[in-house]
């Protein structure tokens, strides 16, 4: 390729890339942005450390999420009105800020223009349409990645932990670092070479904002009675048969779009209410699978590419069969589906699967802001397809781990 090609393909994506990003950035988003916002302007005057303490006990807030993406929205805000912008909007260029950082460091590392493009198209609905905080921890998450792949473990689950210190849904993978660090430590120095990095990011964390509000956040994570929290998975799909059973023939017409079925979850765990035996029942398939494909992952070669599959096949175990997942929970595997298809450890048949599912999950509830609206239902829900294709996906990715950790076929 010559240089004055090199240079036009390089103005084009430029010019494409700042041109969406400042088409989508004035998007208000979810309702999840002004309730985002509401975390920072109720917090008292006190900073990020001490506020995170004073606003995750609060329970009409709601304050769920891990305290690097409080300290990060906090820090948004602060900028974005020192330079005159609304909150919204500080809030957006934020999201569109981690965004950026997360093309460059593609274009760094990949040394493609095209596979930086396609990270930008994939995560773009995420966060510059839709407002998803998601895209905040996805630089630290790719970095993670591509250090597992290479060996580099401390760099790994040092990265690993910030991206789960900023939302929680990396921490799913926490095993399959743990595993990969262990199997390639020889010796109880090494191991420990390679966890400090973790223990350091850890504690300095907890250390500024706290370990009893930290655990607290993570508690309220996990206190979710929803089967499916819009998500296109088996819960989802459970959630439409039960409604199904209970009102007729009214959920195969053109008005029987499905609802999301709420438990009720005393302080003592215990769940009552429709679906609390579905509810049961998911969960174990979610620890059977997610075991599964641990004992997968151990059995097979220590190679980057099982390292990538397992990740796959885990974080789609979360997404599938876990309850109170919800609609942006995709986008873990999917950014694992995309690194693995760069790495050539994962056929672009699965990234193409992964990113339409998860990209579309989010507008079959949300559409797409003011513009083009429509409807989800012509004669059945769409997305109870959407979520039989999502379990039929899963039994996919662990075939293709199965295989491959077998030397059965090729692994692209």
């Amino acid at each position: 390729m010559g240089l004055t090609e090199r240079a036009g393909r390089l103005a084009v994506f430029g010019l494409i890339i700042a041109g969406m990003t400042l088409c989508l950035v004035r998007d208000p988003g979810t309702g999840d942005v002004a309730f985002s916002i509401s975390w920072i302007t109720r917090m008292p005057p006190v900073g990020p450390f001490a506020g995170y303490g004073l606003i995750v006990p609060v329970h009409d807030l709601g304050v769920n999420y891990p305290p690097l993406s409080i300290l990060a929205l906090w820090a948004s805000l602060r900028l974005g009105a020192m330079a005159g912008l609304s909150e919204v909007l500080s809030y957006k260029t934020g999201v569109a800020l981690f965004t950026l950082v997360s093309v460059l460091l593609v274009l760094r590392r990949e040394r493609s223009v095209e596979r930086a493009g396609l990270l930008f198209v994939l995560t773009a609905p995420f966060g510059l349409l839709l407002g998803y905080y998601d895209v905040v921890y996805l630089p630290f998450f790719l970095i993670a990645l591509w250090a597992g792949m290479d060996g580099r473990w401390g760099v790994a689950g040092a990265a690993l932990a910030i991206a789960s210190l900023v939302k929680w849904q990396p921490l799913i993978l926490a095993p399959v670092f743990a595993i990969g660090m262990l199997r390639a430590s020889r010796s109880w120095p090494r191991l420990g070479r390679d966890a400090a990095p973790v223990v350091l990011v850890v504690a300095v964390v907890l250390g500024l904002f706290g370990w009893e509000p930290t655990w607290q956040a993570f508690r309220m994570a996990l206190h979710n009675g929803y089967l499916s929290g819009q998500a296109v998975n088996a819960g989802w799909f459970v959630s439409w048969v039960l409604e199904a059973a209970r009102y007729g023939a009214h959920h195969l017409l053109p008005d029987g779009g499905v609802d999301m079925i709420l438990q009720d979850i005393d302080p003592a765990g215990a769940v009552s209410g429709p679906g609390a035996m579905a509810r049961t029942a998911l969960r174990l398939l979610f620890w059977g699978s997610y075991v599964a494909v641990m004992a997968v992952f151990v059995s097979g070669k220590a190679t980057p590419a099982a390292f990538i599959r397992a990740a796959l096949a885990a974080s789609l175990a979360q997404f599938t069969w876990n309850v109170g997942v919800h609609e942006n929970h995709l986008f873990v595997p999917m950014i694992v589906a995309y690194v693995g298809w760069a790495a050539e450890a994962v056929p672009l048949f699965y990234l193409w699967a992964i990113g339409s599912l998860a990209v579309f999950n989010m507008v079959a509830f949300y559409g797409t802001g003011e513009g083009l609206g429509f409807s989800r239902v012509a004669g059945i829900d769409g997305t109870v397809l959407l979520s039989m294709a999502s379990v039929i996906l899963f039994f996919l990715v662990c075939g293709l781990q199965w295989k491959a950790s077998r030397g059965v076929g090729s692994s692209v």
